[in-house]
């Protein structure tokens, strides 16, 4: 199960990468537009709707493809930021 949930957010990745605009360079943003996108789609496969359990869930199952994790506000913030885009 794991094998798939990988090979669906790699694609979501790569498409949400493909389709959004490269945004300005921050030298504060660990993440970039798609892979907040991508963390949001796990998030909502995942079924898990606190922000704080889900990163902890993140960095256990998720930490090969996600090697550095926002902390809750900031990925709270990005993907706020990047709702009408998700949507």
């Amino acid at each position: 199960m794991l094998a798939d949930l990988d090979l669906l957010l790699i694609a979501v990745f790569c498409t949400a990468d493909d389709l959004l605009p490269h945004a300005t360079k921050n030298a504060r943003r660990i993440l970039t537009d798609a892979e907040v996108v991508t963390l949001a789609v796990a998030q909502a496969i995942m079924g898990i709707p606190s922000d704080e359990r889900f990163l902890r869930v993140a960095q256990k199952r998720l930490g090969h493809l996600f090697p550095q994790l926002p902390k809750r506000p900031g990925f709270h913030k990005r993907r706020g930021r990047l709702t009408d885009t998700i949507e």
